[in-house]
């Protein structure tokens, strides 16, 4: 996935005009504070009221910037999901594709916040998604990205020779991404260790992309 800069999409109210990065602030601010109280007590707890509790404002403000909760529901997925893809990014290292991949598809479980609150935002979305159409149609796209993030990936390492080519980039990124998202549900709930799930993972990774 291709990061993209926290300001952009917010939505002008005034003529069109583009938001001063003081609006563009505020909006962020409100964003995180749905991921804290989704993270702290589930999507059930995270209503506008509550959300403009947590950031010490007016609910009138953050229907300036949200049209309504599931507005600011499927905003604050959207931010969180590309908070994950920034810092995925940045700890990628150099190297071959298949080497890349590993690091990438481990480094999905990890101690930092950024991760923790991406597992549980996540995980509550998906199990919204069983019964709310809008969330589930906005978290196939978020899951059809990282699928399509792999499988270009695995294209890569046909052409420079580090992954075989009779491996179908799509099939094994699809399950390479399933395998992962196993994983860190166990992980969330103490299931597994972060060190027996990385080490799945890599496993899985062998397996799906090593030599044939």
């Amino acid at each position: 996935m291709t990061p993209r800069s926290s300001r952009q999409g917010l939505a002008t109210r005034r003529g069109g005009r583009a938001p001063d990065p003081e609006e563009a602030d505020r909006r962020i601010e409100i964003l995180q504070a749905t991921c804290r109280i989704i993270g702290r007590q589930g999507i059930a707890k995270a209503s506008v009221e509550a959300v403009a509790a947590e950031v010490g404002v007016a609910r009138t403000l953050v229907y300036y910037y949200f049209q309504n909760r599931d507005d600011l529901l499927q905003q604050a997925f959207a931010y969180i999901d590309q908070q994950l893809d920034e810092y995925s990014a940045s700890r990628v290292p150099s190297g071959t594709a298949y080497e890349r991949i590993e690091h990438l598809l481990a480094g999905e479980l990890g101690s930092e916040p950024v991760v923790i609150d991406g597992w549980t935002v996540w995980s509550e979305f998906i199990a919204a998604a069983f019964f709310d159409k809008q969330a589930r149609s906005t978290s196939n796209k978020a899951v059809r990205r990282w699928v399509d993030q792999i499988a270009s990936l695995i294209e890569e390492g046909h052409e420079e020779g580090s992954i075989p080519r009779s491996v179908s980039s799509q099939d094994a990124a699809e399950r390479l991404t399933g395998i992962v998202d196993s994983m860190g549900e166990r992980w969330m709930i103490g299931r597994l260790s972060i060190e027996r799930a990385r080490s799945l993972i890599r496993e899985a990774v062998r397996i799906e992309l090593g030599p044939r």
